[in-house]
């Protein structure tokens, strides 16, 4: 059983013992500044990020969706050691339809 979760207009699904950020106004201002900090508040997004520690990869998604919207080829790479995650990760990204633009790897 998987926790289903909509954060910034991203559908999110995490399974159980995954982390993810239970209180949800934290993680909306978590991810309104990391995008805001990593494009130059939206003005300049990287070509390559690295969501370290990714888990279900909702940071990361942010990120490539707000770079897809701002007409930028920004690539994104989760890196996880949960398998769970990483899974999640993948699967959220495919949901989001950014399965192109984020990739989740597994490092242990």
């Amino acid at each position: 059983q998987h926790y289903q979760e909509m954060r910034s207009g991203l559908r999110l699904s995490i399974a159980p013992l995954a982390f993810f950020q239970t209180c949800t106004a934290a993680a909306d201002l978590l991810l309104e500044t990391v995008r805001s900090l990593v494009s130059d508040g939206g003005r300049c997004f990287p070509p390559l990020l690295l969501d370290v520690c990714c888990g279900g990869g909702a940071i990361g998604l942010d990120v490539a969706r707000a770079a897809v919207a701002a007409g930028a080829s920004t690539r994104v790479v989760g890196l996880e050691v949960s398998g769970e995650g990483v899974a999640d990760a993948r699967r959220n990204a495919a949901a989001n339809g950014l399965q192109g633009l984020y990739e989740a790897w597994c490092v242990k």
